[in-house]
């Protein structure tokens, strides 16, 4: 197992879809990294996952507009 010191990953989206997609498709991001790191000896408890859907963009648009820096899942060290 990976010691780690905890992190925190955050699933978004664009604004390209209606706002339950873009939730839904965060979470799937989110989903694939945790799965991810956990296969690779990562205990559960030393992440704490969120999903945002289009809510917190790196880089702001008006509502409809495709941006690849907006799909992203970041992971914070803590």
């Amino acid at each position: 197992m990976i010691e780690s010191p905890g992190m925190n990953i955050t699933g978004h989206s664009d604004r390209s879809g209606g706002d339950d997609y873009n939730y839904a498709l965060s979470q799937r991001r989110l989903d694939a990294v945790t799965d991810f790191l956990m296969s690779k000896g990562t205990a559960a408890p030393d992440m704490q996952a969120s999903a945002y859907g289009e809510e917190k963009p790196l880089v702001p648009t008006k509502n409809g507009v495709k941006e690849k820096r907006n799909r992203r899942v970041e992971i914070i060290f803590r």
